[in-house]
Parts: structure tokens; C-alpha cells; sequence
């Protein structure tokens, strides 16, 4: 239970929090942002994920998504503000965690390097996606598992499943947690040789797992979504596992990946914390040579996350959003170790340990103010996502919006859903992403095969093409003469007009919309082609980022 002073920190840090995330609220959505965003407002007019658009992403999210368009509004603000408020439950569960490894004093340290992690920019902690909304139920899962292991109860170990369950709904990847759990009970159990009392928690853990997932399935049931629901959530990331292992043999899959991210994404991320990876080693020597044995659970629930951020040897930055609990916890810990075993001996050292934590933990948040509390929201996509059209895709969904109707339909060849959000427009066919059609999974043939006779058959009045390797594939043996490139290109040829061009990269950004400005942009050129090529030549050799094309005879019918 809080203490008047544990609230009056708790508040301190609820401000905290409000104040570093303010200029993120308006921060265009992303690819993944943008998926969850449009499916869950299609939701809300009877159009069901896996039934009638495909998507592999676990549907906890759209309903959170939803709820985030219930209580704020259908808008990246609200989207964001939403966020907000869920991070702050998940701050003051990450409080009383805190308080059971480190006592009342030092909660407040580790919520400030709480904050500071689930802020991050390069870790992309301060926005809306999945993996930030999943810590709360692992933690709550955690708590969980401590009280049981201290008192066991039925309630406890199904409560724990219950969590396990609804963070599975919104990351798959929540198993490893799941694996820790078993491996905690096993240890413990099998050590005091309780074997039925182990078999009793199994039992009531698989209950709550069970419950947490029975909404879900009895939901899509209801909506004749099942099978489909069963295979992108059940079937299908085996299926993936399996392309992936076959990738490593074939194609040196897991060197590449390995190097690329060790050159990359590690570098970055160890560049930027420094200072708390140093303490969290730090952490890892001090438990090994000192016996510390009250943090085994924590670092093996760490080690547990650790492995969540691996699925396929992606090392996406925004997976380690997955190591926050567990990361910050362990820091503080070892801050607060030092200062007992050193600091605390001296009396002047013993008085400047509060101001030595705090601005430890500070200055890289000082830092973060300094670069993105004083530039426009679309400046700080830029900074987020290099080379990506994010930034734009706001201003390309509005321009489509004005020049259609409402019930028009659009296409975009690439996986930028966010414009389809943005436009309020729905797309063309069943795939919302181009990942669904090119990659080596199940059968793209007949994907790409379904999705070209929908376009032959309501030929959209925009259909957007975007020339960037991760809106379209990034596995290795991706070839550019898929059936569905080539068809849309004959399509394009046949039947659109250039409307619009976009091109982004680390230093300027362009973006040209209107038949007029393509036709002033390009010289005058007469055919689609010679367009096309101008641009080419234009940026260095390069096609821009994202072409916006327009039916012909649509055009014409809206005098445009």
C-alpha cells in the first residue's frame, strides 16, 4: 500500500512523464501505427482483421486501438494521448514492482529510469506501438508470480495465466514469458520436491491462459472469423519460423542479419545508453560474485525478454521496448547498491547520492528535451525515421481525401497503412500490407495472383506505389519481377495519370502534389513514362519514395 510520500512521488513522476512525452503527441503514425489504426476503425463498421483484410498482427492491439478512439477521438492525438494514459497505469505497476526489490526510498529512482526508457527515441519507446502496450500485463504477470511463490493461491497462478493470455493477444512473443514462468515453478517446486503443488500451478496457470484467450476466440467465432483467426495467429508463426531457419541454411540468413545489426542497431542503442548498459553489467558482475540471490528471478525474467526481442533476427529497435521493466529495475538496484556499500560510510559522499542518481538518470533526459521539445511534429518523424515517408503520408492521405469520395477505394502497392488512415479511404482487395504478398510464406503466388484481379476488376481512382525496401520486403531473395510489380506497372501505363511524388531522405524532403506541379516539376513531359523517367534522373538515379497516380477518366469525371 502507498504512503503519502509514495504518492506524492508517484505524482512527481505522473508529471514527469506528461511533460517528456508533450511533443510526441502529434508525431505522424508509422507503418505498424497506421495497420492498427485502420483496422480498428474498419472494426467498428463490420469489417473483421484475417476474415476481411489480412494481417498477421494479434488483434489485442485493435482492440486497445478502438478503445483509444472511444475515450479520446479517431486521430493520432487521441491515438497518442490514449498512450499516455496507459503508460501511466503502467508506471505506477512498475512503482509497486520497484518497491518490492528496492524499497520505498529508491522507487523513485528507478521510475525516473523508467521514464527515460519508455520515452527513448531510439528505442522508438514514445510511441503507440504494440510492444509498449504489452509491458503491462507482463509486469502484472510478474507480481504475480512473486506473491504465489511467497503464499500460493489458485487465484494468484490463474491470475498470472489470465495476463500471460492478453499479453500474448498483443505480442506473440510474450511466450518466452510464459517459458520463464514454467521455468521459476520448476526450480522452486521441484527443489522442495512439491510436485503436486507444481502440478496445481500448472493447472490454474493454463486455466487463466485459457480465459484470457477465450474472448478473443469466441469474438472472431461470433464474426466468422475463426479459421482465419486461428491460422495468422497459430499457424502462421510456424510457418514463419520455419521459412526463416530454411533462410539460414540457404542464404547465410543469420550472419547477415547478425552482422547488419551488430554494425546498426546494437551500435546505436549501446551509443545512446552508455552509461545504463554499463550499470546493468555492472548489475550482472555483482550478482555473480556476491551471490545476490534475490535478483535471479529478475535477471532470468530479463534474459527471458532478451530472447523475445530475437524472433526471426530482426532486432527491430522498437523490440526492446520488451527489456524495460526488468532493465530499469536492475539499474536502479545496482545505483542503490553502490551507495550503501561506498557512499554510505562517508557523510559527504552519503549527501550528494540523491543528486548524483538523479542527474545520472537525467541528463540523458535533458538531452532528449534539447532535441525534440522545440521542433514540429513532422521534423521529429524525420529525426525518428530516417529516409522514411511518415512524415508525408499525412499530408498525402488529406490530398487524396479531398479529391475522392467517400466511398472510393485506393490501392497503395507497399505497406504504408497509414495513409488509408489518414484518407479515411478503404483499400482495394483483402492485403493491407505488400509484406502479406511478397513474402516466402504459405503461397505468394496466389496472393499477388488475388489481389491483381481485384485491382483489374475496380480499378481505384489513386493507386500509390512506394519504392522503399521496408515498405515492401526485406528478407533476402526478394526479386522485383513479381507478377503483382509487373501488373500494376501495365496498369499505371494503361489507365493513371502522375498526380504526386514524395522523396525523403536523412538531410530534405520533397513532396509535389497536383497534376499541374508533376507536369511544371517534370518539364512538360508527354507520356507517364518520360515522367517517370525525368524523376528518375531528377534524384540521382533514383525513383522517388512514394509515386501517387490517378485514374484517367476518374480525372476527368471530377474535373481535376
Amino acid at each position: 500500500m502507498f504512503t503519502r510520500q509514495g504518492g506524492l512521488i508517484f505524482i512527481l513522476l505522473a508529471i514527469g512523464l506528461f511533460l517528456i512525452r508533450a511533443p510526441f503527441l502529434e508525431v505522424p503514425l508509422e507503418r505498424d501505427e497506421g495497420e492498427y489504426a485502420y483496422l480498428a476503425w474498419q472494426m467498428d463498421y463490420g469489417v473483421m482483421p484475417y476474415r476481411d483484410i489480412v494481417t498477421y498482427i494479434s488483434p489485442g492491439v485493435f482492440f486497445l486501438y478502438r478503445c483509444a478512439f472511444f475515450v479520446c477521438e479517431r486521430t493520432v492525438k487521441g491515438i497518442r494521448l490514449f498512450t499516455l494514459w496507459y503508460l501511466l497505469l503502467s508506471l505506477g505497476v512498475f512503482c509497486y514492482l520497484a518497491k518490492q526489490l528496492l524499497g520505498s526510498k529508491s522507487v523513485w529512482l528507478a521510475g525516473i529510469i523508467f521514464i527515460f526508457l519508455t520515452t527513448d527515441p531510439s528505442i522508438l519507446a514514445n510511441m503507440s506501438q504494440r510492444e509498449i502496450f504489452v509491458l503491462l500485463p507482463l509486469m502484472i504477470s510478474f507480481i504475480f508470480l512473486q506473491k504465489d511463490l511467497v503464499r500460493p493461491q489458485w487465484l494468484l497462478a490463474a491470475g498470472n495465466g489470465l495476463a500471460m493470455g492478453l499479453a500474448f493477444m498483443i505480442k506473440p512473443t510474450a511466450v518466452f514469458h510464459l517459458f520463464f514462468v514454467l521455468a521459476v515453478w520448476a526450480w522452486y517446486y521441484f527443489r522442495s520436491k512439491d510436485y503436486k503443488l507444481f502440478w496445481s500451478r500448472i493447472f490454474w496457470l493454463a486455466a487463466g491462459l485459457v480465459g484470457g484467450l477465450v474472448p478473443f476466440i469466441l469474438y472472431f467465432n461470433h464474426q466468422k472469423a475463426w479459421p482465419e483467426f486461428l491460422y495468422w495467429n497459430f499457424i502462421f508463426p510456424k510457418v514463419q519460423s520455419q521459412a526463416i531457419t530454411a533462410s539460414f541454411s540457404n542464404h547465410n540468413y543469420f550472419w547477415e542479419a547478425l552482422s547488419y545489426h551488430c554494425r546498426y542497431t546494437f551500435k546505436g542503442i549501446l551509443v545512446s545508453h552508455f552509461s545504463l548498459v554499463f550499470l546493468l553489467l555492472l548489475a550482472l558482475i555483482i550478482t555473480l560474485f556476491k551471490r545476490r540471490k534475490e535478483l535471479a528471478w529478475y535477471w532470468l525474467w530479463f534474459f527471458s525478454l532478451l530472447l523475445s526481442t530475437a524472433t526471426g533476427w530482426h532486432f527491430r529497435s522498437q523490440y526492446f521496448q520488451l527489456l524495460i521493466p526488468a532493465q530499469a529495475l536492475l539499474i536502479a538496484w545496482v545505483i542503490q547498491y553502490i551507495y550503501r556499500r561506498l557512499l554510505n560510510k562517508n557523510h559527504w559522499l552519503r549527501s550528494g547520492y540523491y543528486a548524483f542518481a538523479t542527474l545520472l538518470v537525467l541528463f540523458p533526459l535533458v538531452s532528449l528535451v534539447k532535441q525534440y521539445h522545440f521542433i514540429s511534429p513532422e521534423m521529429i518523424s524525420r529525426k525518428l525515421y530516417v529516409g522514411q515517408i511518415f512524415s508525408m503520408a499525412k499530408t498525402i492521405g488529406r490530398y487524396v481525401a479531398r479529391h475522392t469520395a467517400p466511398a472510393d477505394k485506393i490501392y497503395i502497392l507497399g505497406s504504408e497503412p497509414e495513409i488509408y488512415f489518414y484518407s479515411q479511404r478503404t483499400l482495394v482487395g483483402t492485403h493491407i500490407t505488400a509484406y502479406t504478398l511478397t513474402y516466402a510464406y504459405g503461397d505468394p503466388a496466389a496472393r499477388q495472383k488475388e489481389v491483381i484481379q481485384a485491382l483489374k476488376k475496380n480499378l481505384p481512382p489513386y493507386l500509390i506505389k512506394v519504392n522503399m525496401g521496408s515498405s515492401l520486403y526485406d528478407y533476402p531473395a526478394v526479386s522485383k519481377d513479381n507478377p503483382i510489380f509487373n501488373e500494376v506497372f501495365n496498369l499505371v501505363d494503361q489507365h493513371y495519370v502522375l498526380d504526386g511524388f514524395g522523396y525523403c531522405s536523412s538531410n530534405r524532403g520533397i513532396l509535389v502534389l497536383g497534376r499541374r506541379e508533376v507536369k511544371n516539376f517534370t518539364r512538360g513531359s508527354k507520356s507517364l513514362r518520360a515522367e517517370w523517367q525525368q524523376l528518375y534522373n531528377a534524384f540521382g538515379d533514383y525513383d522517388p519514395a512514394v509515386l501517387i497516380f490517378r485514374r484517367q477518366d476518374y480525372c476527368r469525371q471530377r474535373g481535376n
